[in-house]
């Protein structure tokens, strides 16, 4: 058998190393048969989420164990090399703190250790985004926030008292903090939301809440720690609060409990304001972003892939509402086995632009690509087609007032998504083209999609483009592009497939 190991160094880059440490679980050891449990503890990683796997290669099976939970903002690879414990590793950057606001594991660490409690209060943190704001448009974003949470805990059926807005924090007022917390989770524009406690604002009233924290939350033998944060004037500071506040807990405990402030089993943190006081265990990362309708609105075009959808709910994310456009296989819509599974794309989209998409938009692809196939050179066929596409969306985000498109490219994945085709493609847009997931990885676009819950739908779509040449243009010229479609009635097919356009309403 493998003997325990306690510490693993992860070399990154030739100058730098992180190190693991073991830290309690189930296991006493790391190998084929058995999941490793460690915390990263790094000044050159930040801290998320990661999976570690760890395979076997000498003396054993390359069965792989998996890892997971709360630990850097990468993806870990860790190889044994030998039977002793030495171990090589590689670090896959990510990016999970983009879909930490899908990992259930804070809600469950949460609602174990506070579930029972007087919980009245929801503290909605803004993202990063609404910060770096001028104090006027701040205003703005904020009273989008409030409109949004307000739609959000109606659609959940989530009662609340009141929606107090301050600088930095909107409260809301619950006897449903725990679910409401959870729900809100959903609201772009947000960091993280926590279920907590209002107290006054003295420092006995702080203490004693503290501690009924603890006593609800803490079991002998576990470690904790108290974090204070505190706007306006008061007659102690926040290491007085914990200060008196941890001395309060040990001295309840009978000392059975100790302080960790680096790796705490239970963090109460307390948010002290003006008149007022907070006390709450746990942050529950949120979707960040933008405010949904702070932004112009965007025609996206979707389709039965994994990427367009994710691409869609990125806009959605940086504040714009979106016209969903999807571009049929077909004489009739009907016809088109992917529609179905579109809808329910769009309805998951829905789903988080709290009903703000109404409808559907479906264009029969025939309108111009069977004139393509018909006049064009084949290896021609996608770039011209995606050309049709942006001229189609561009007129209907005219009409529809929206002031963009955008698409589900990732550079290089397609033939019509290499970057000389992409510059190809987009001059036949009149509105500007948005492509949010270009640098990413198919991987990363995959783990997005998860997270939003759409993935599962866009792999039921299994038929590829009947039209896809054999092989297709990687690198399509102006000149062969313009002598191509002079040969076709641009104007007249754009305006065709229009009037055949068909709208599926979806509220």
């Amino acid at each position: 058998m493998r003997p325990p190991c306690s510490r693993i160094t992860i070399r990154h880059n030739p100058t730098s190393a992180d190190t693991f440490h073991r830290t309690a679980c189930t296991s006493p050891t790391v190998n084929h048969s058995s999941t490793g449990c460690f915390t990263l503890r790094s000044t050159s990683v930040p801290t998320g989420s990661c999976a570690i796997r760890v395979t076997r290669t000498a003396n054993s099976s390359t069965t792989p164990a998996i890892a997971s939970g709360s630990l850097t903002r990468c993806k870990v690879f860790i190889t044994a090399v030998d039977s002793t414990s030495s171990f090589l590793a590689m670090i896959v950057y990510s990016f999970p703190m983009l879909i930490d606001f899908a990992d259930p594991q804070p809600w469950n660490v949460v609602r174990k250790r506070v579930e029972g409690l007087p919980l009245d209060t929801v503290i909605l943190r803004y993202s990063s985004e609404i910060g770096v704001k001028s104090r006027r448009t701040r205003i703005v974003y904020e009273r989008h926030l409030v409109r949004n949470a307000r739609r959000l805990l109606r659609r959940e059926g989530l009662s609340y008292r009141e929606i107090q807005w301050v600088f930095g924090r909107i409260y809301i007022k619950t006897q449903q903090a725990l679910e409401a917390a959870q729900q809100l989770r959903r609201l772009f524009g947000l960091s993280s939301t926590s279920p907590a406690q209002e107290t006054e604002s003295n420092l006995d009233a702080i203490v004693d809440t503290v501690v009924d924290f603890a006593k609800h939350a803490l079991r002998e033998g576990e470690s904790f720690a108290i974090r204070c944060t505190r706007t306006g004037d008061h007659s102690f500071t926040s290491i007085d609060v914990q200060r008196e506040a941890g001395r309060s807990v040990l001295d309840v405990f009978k000392r059975k409990v100790h302080v960790d402030l680096e790796e705490p089993d239970v963090e109460i943190e307390v948010e002290v304001r003006e008149k007022r006081a907070f006390v709450f265990i746990g942050r529950l990362p949120a979707a960040g972003g933008n405010p949904l309708g702070v932004a112009a609105p965007l025609v996206a075009l979707v389709s039965g892939g994994i990427d367009s959808p994710v691409a869609a709910w990125l806009a959605l994310r940086k504040g714009s509402r979106i016209y969903p456009l999807y571009f049929f296989v077909g004489s009739h819509w009907r016809k088109d086995s992917t529609v179905d599974a579109i809808v329910d794309v769009v309805r998951v989209l829905n789903e988080w632009a709290l009903g703000e998409i109404r409808q559907l938009f479906l264009i029969p692809r025939d309108a111009f690509l069977k004139p393509i196939l018909n006049k064009a050179p084949r290896p021609l066929t996608c770039v011209l087609c995606k050309r049709f596409m942006y001229r189609i969306a561009s007129e209907l985000a005219n009409r529809l007032g929206a002031q963009g498109i955008v698409t589900g490219d990732i550079a290089g994945e397609q033939a019509s998504q290499t970057i000389w085709n992409l510059a190809i493609t987009t001059a036949a847009a009149l509105l500007p083209i948005h492509r949010p997931l270009l640098g990413l990885d198919k991987s990363e676009v995959v783990a997005l999609a998860r997270a939003i819950g759409t993935l599962e739908i866009s792999e039921r779509v299994t038929a590829p483009c009947p039209a896809t040449p054999p092989r297709p243009t990687t690198r399509a010229q102006e000149e062969s592009i313009e002598q191509a479609e002079n040969a076709l009635p641009i104007a007249s097919i754009v305006s065709k497939a229009l009037d055949r356009m068909v709208r599926i309403r979806l509220t």
